[in-house]
C-alpha cells in the first residue's frame, strides 16, 4: 500500500512540474514576443526556432514545450500583446497556464 501511494505522489509530482514548466516557458515566451514586437512581426513568426533558441538554450526538456508553443499560439500571442493582455491572460487563454498559476 505504501508502494502504491509513494508511485501516485511521484506521479503527481511530475505532472504539475511538467504544467509549471509549461506555464513557466509560456510566460518567457509572451516577454519575450513583446519585447521583439516593436521590430518586426513577420520576423517572430518566421523565427520561432531562433527566439526558442534564446530563451531555452537548446535546454532538452524546455525546448520542445518552447517550440509547441510558438508553433501552435504565436498568432495568439502577437494578438493577445496587441489588445493589451498580460501575460498571464495570454498563457491562460492557450492554456499553458490556469489561473491557479497566478503572477
Amino acid at each position: 500500500m505504501k508502494l502504491l501511494f509513494a508511485l501516485f505522489l511521484v506521479a503527481s509530482l511530475v505532472a504539475v512540474n511538467e504544467a509549471g514548466f509549461e506555464c513557466f516557458i509560456c510566460k518567457l515566451v509572451v516577454s519575450a514576443v513583446e519585447k521583439k514586437l516593436t521590430s518586426d512581426e513577420g520576423q517572430i513568426n518566421n523565427n520561432g526556432d531562433k527566439l526558442c533558441d534564446e530563451i531555452t538554450h537548446n535546454n532538452p526538456v524546455l525546448d520542445p514545450i518552447c517550440q509547441q508553443i510558438v508553433d501552435q499560439s504565436i498568432d495568439d500571442i502577437i494578438d493577445g500583446l496587441k489588445n493589451g493582455q498580460t501575460t498571464d491572460q495570454i498563457c491562460q487563454k492557450i492554456k499553458m497556464c490556469t489561473a491557479a498559476d497566478g503572477n
